[in-house]
Formats: structure tokens, sequence, C-alpha cells
């Protein structure tokens, strides 16, 4: 890696037009992202590496909307490595505008790259939807690793709005096609297998999920999204116990920017408990993740309603009020409905009209063994 710095750093000296310093800017930018997979030790700083795609983007302002996007795309990713939230989110919006501009037939990463963003740092799961399917009907006639990427992104988006036949759909498509590239070195090939596993394991079918979670290929040199991506699976099936000593592996080893899957899985292995300290260890660990976008700080509110509910503290049902509200605005179905049970426990005077709620949506997902503890809870008011 040390050795494609100085070549670019040479290209910089000795370059004569813009447009190659704007790319070569968005080179050195982007190695920043390439060191991080393996492990490298980085020369520049971060704020380096910003510097040079800000600059990139300044050159690059009205020219090729598709390099501009890509320059837009690395700043969003190195905004999220600095921890600068509103500023990966600020960045991610402005580069919507050039989607339509890029041309025909258009490249799908951007469209893949934009549905994400805005999943997760917007928490417009509407709009993800929209540009991931957008990102799908490019890449039909595209390589298998090129079609994973927007299964993937059906499957993330589907999860959310509570389209779960989408998302067994795109599992089926992702695994037809991780079967022909099987170990290939790409994150979002590698946590397409679990992303699947949590809604097979929603819905009952906890050996297959837990199969799919044991699928991936691992080939980074530190634990990262892919591991973080299996521990949601693990979670979710009921292997709480694994789930959560993986994502606690991630999470004391990666870079937090690249651990955000490990945080989402390790405040759902505590919130559905009954251990207000165990909660409690994670909300001080992750106090960070709540600026990340409205998602994790649903999560991070519904953790922090449940400790706070579980010692008798009245404060617990409002922040458990606040998360359904969150997850309600996205919208997140099945987690709003979650957080409604939980909240069921908070507030007995509520409890049937609010586990009625969420029996609505459980059984709208065909969220098997969720519908029958519901209706258990119900019966025995």
């Amino acid at each position: 890696m040390g050795a494609v710095d100085k070549l670019i750093d040479e290209g910089l000296a000795a370059t004569t037009t813009p447009l190659e310093r704007a790319r070569l800017l968005l080179a050195k930018g982007g190695m920043f992202v390439r060191r991080a997979f393996p492990a490298d030790t980085d020369d520049h700083s971060l704020e380096d590496r910003l510097a040079a795609v800000r600059e990139a983007a300044s050159i690059a302002q009205d020219a090729d909307p598709a390099m501009e996007f890509l320059i837009l795309d690395t700043l969003v990713d190195l905004s999220m490595a600095a921890a600068d939230y509103v500023g990966a989110l600020a960045t991610a919006k402005a580069a919507l505008p050039l989607l339509d501009r890029i041309g025909n037939p258009a490249p799908a990463d951007p469209y893949f790259e934009a549905a994400l963003a805005m999943l997760d740092l917007a928490g417009d799961a509407s709009l993800a939807l929209e540009l991931a399917q957008k990102a799908s009907a490019i890449d039909k006639t595209r390589s298998p690793h090129e079609q994973m990427h927007s299964t993937l992104a059906l499957m993330r988006v589907g999860y959310r709005i509570g389209d779960w036949d989408l998302v067994e759909a795109s599992l089926d498509d992702h695994l037809a096609n991780f079967a022909l590239e099987t170990g290939v070195h790409c994150i979002n090939v590698q946590m397409g297998p679990s992303q699947g596993a949590v809604v097979l394991a929603h819905r009952g079918q906890t050996e297959r999920s837990l199969e799919l979670s044991r699928m991936p290929f691992p080939f980074e040199a530190i634990v990262g999204p892919i591991e973080g991506a299996q521990a949601s699976a693990l979670v979710a099936a009921g292997a709480v116990t694994e789930g959560l000593a993986l994502a606690e592996e991630v999470l004391a080893n990666a870079p937090r920017w690249r651990a955000l899957e490990a945080a989402a899985a390790a405040l759902e292995a505590v919130t559905f408990g009954d251990d207000a300290e165990a909660i409690d260890r994670q909300l001080a660990n992750l106090s960070d993740v709540s600026a990340v976008g409205p998602q994790l700080a649903a999560a991070y509110d519904r953790a922090a309603g449940r400790a706070k509910a579980l010692r008798g503290d009245p404060e617990g049902a409002a922040l458990l009020r606040s998360a359904i509200d969150r997850f309600d605005a996205q919208p997140a179905i099945f987690e709003a409905a979650r957080t409604r049970e939980l909240l069921a426990d908070a507030v007995p005077d509520e409890a049937r009209s609010l586990l009625e709620s969420a029996l609505a949506v459980y059984r709208q997902l065909r969220a098997t063994p969720h519908v029958n503890r519901v209706e258990a809870r119900l019966a025995a008011l």
C-alpha cells in the first residue's frame, strides 16, 4: 500500500491538468479505505486524506457526473471514519442529483451506495428501496458479483420496511450467485447470507438461519462488517451468547465506522433480555452510535428505555415511546412492533392494545415465533 501512496504523490507532483489532479487526489483519499480492510499502517492522517478528497470535489465540480459521485461517495466514507455523521449525510444527499446525470446505461454501484446511505444515515427506507430497485434493474445483466451488491441492498431495505418476501426472494438470488463466486473478497457479497438469515430466524427457520450465518468467507485481516452481520444473524436465531461474543470481538478490535453492524447486534443481544446491568454495559460502550442515524438512535433509546423499565424507572416508558416514534418514521415496522412489546411490560394499563398492535405486524410478516409468544401473552392477560 505504501508503494501505491508513493506513486500517487509522485503523480500529484507531476500532473499539469486539473482533472488529472482530481483523479489522483481521489485515489489518495480512497487509499484510506483500501488500507482499512487489510489493517495496513497508514502514514497519512485521516484529515490529510479528507483534505485531498475535498480538493478533488472542488476541482471536479460540474465535470463528469460519475466522477463527481465517486468523489462524494468517498467523502461519505471518510466522514464516517471521522465520526462526522452529519457531514456524511449532507454529502450523501448532495450526491443524489448526480444519479440522473451519470448517463445511460448507468452503473449500478452509485444507486447501491446511495440506497445504503439513505437507509443508514437518513433513515429514509422508501427512498432507499427506490434506489436499490434501480441498482437491481441495472445489475440484472451484470456479473454475479455485481448482482450480489443489489440483492444485499434489497435484503437490507426489505427487512427494514417489513417486505420480508422481498428479502427471501433476494436471498435466493444472492445464494445462487454466491455459489458461483463464494470466495470473492467483497464485504457486500459476504454479508448477504447473514442478512437473509435474520429474516429466516424471525420466521422460525432457526437451523437454516444458523447455517447461512456461517457461510460467509471472512477475508480481511481484522474483524469488521462481515462478522458484525454474522453476529446479528446469530442473535436473531437464538444463539445470543455466541452472537454477542462475536459482536464484542468486533467492537474491541475494529474502528467504530467498521463496527456499526456489531453495535446493532450487541444492543439487540441485551435489549430483549432481563439483565439491566448487561444493557448498561453496552450503552456505556456505544454512547456514540446514536449520532449515526435514526435506526441506531432508536435502537439505543430502546435499550436505554428497557434498562430503566426493568428497574421500575418511569422514564423507561418515555424512552421506549421515543424509540417507537423513530422506528415508525422510517418505517421500520418489525422493530417498532418489538418495541411496543417491550413498552407493554412498562405500562400494564396499555399492555393489551400494544400487544395486539405488535401481533398484527408479526402476523403480517409471518414471524411465527413472535406470533406464538404474543398470542400466549395476550391469553394470559
